[in-house]
């Protein structure tokens, strides 16, 4: 299956089907067969439509058929799934052909030696416990991460005490407001 025709059924799919079911109901429904529209709409809407927006994807691999798996099958997803385990990972690129055995060797050595340092060792920069004198830039974006999060916090308890100085200062000139109404009502009295 093309490339093309399988991101069209994975990603936008579900809204074409949704769109024709609508085309189909209706002119099932103005040619006098009531019954065949409410079928149409329940297939099509109720059916496919939910099918294709959640599964797109793997409906798109299995109707590719020409001996893809999924672990080959082209993924739309923009992030790495962090939660993967790294071992797991390394063993599925090697069973797959994508690294040699001097590059899985390599990485295995490379994740063993990990696995091996302290806990602390990721949260003081070594592993004896010392500060590092490089920092790590996986650290600088989570210090970048927070203080973009502390700067979105002050500017939302701005806004909120913009809104509160607003509102009570609306409140102060409907105040004003009616009672200079109550005093020209008097006047006129």
């Amino acid at each position: 299956m093309d490339d093309r025709i399988r991101e069209f059924v994975a990603d936008d799919a579900w809204l074409f089907v949704a769109v024709v079911t609508l085309g189909l109901t209706s002119i099932v429904g103005v040619a006098g067969l009531e019954a065949l529209a409410g079928a149409v709409a329940v297939a099509g809407w109720f059916l496919l439509t939910p099918i294709l927006l959640f599964w797109g994807e793997e409906v798109a691999v299995l109707l590719a058929g020409d001996g893809e798996n999924e672990s080959t099958a082209p993924s739309h997803q923009t992030e790495p799934d962090v939660d993967a385990d790294p071992l797991e990972e390394l063993k599925r690129r090697y069973a797959a052909g994508e690294i040699d055995d001097a590059e899985f060797e390599r990485r295995l050595e490379r994740l063993v030696a990990v696995d091996e340092l302290p806990d602390d060792a990721f949260a003081t920069g070594s592993a004896d416990g010392t500060a590092g004198t490089d920092a790590d830039p996986g650290t600088d974006s989570l210090e970048r991460e927070r203080k973009r999060d502390r700067t979105l916090e002050d500017d939302s308890e701005n806004l909120e005490d913009n809104r509160d100085r607003n509102r009570s200062r609306d409140a102060d000139q409907n105040r004003e407001r009616e009672a200079d109404r109550n005093r020209e009502r008097e006047r006129e009295r």
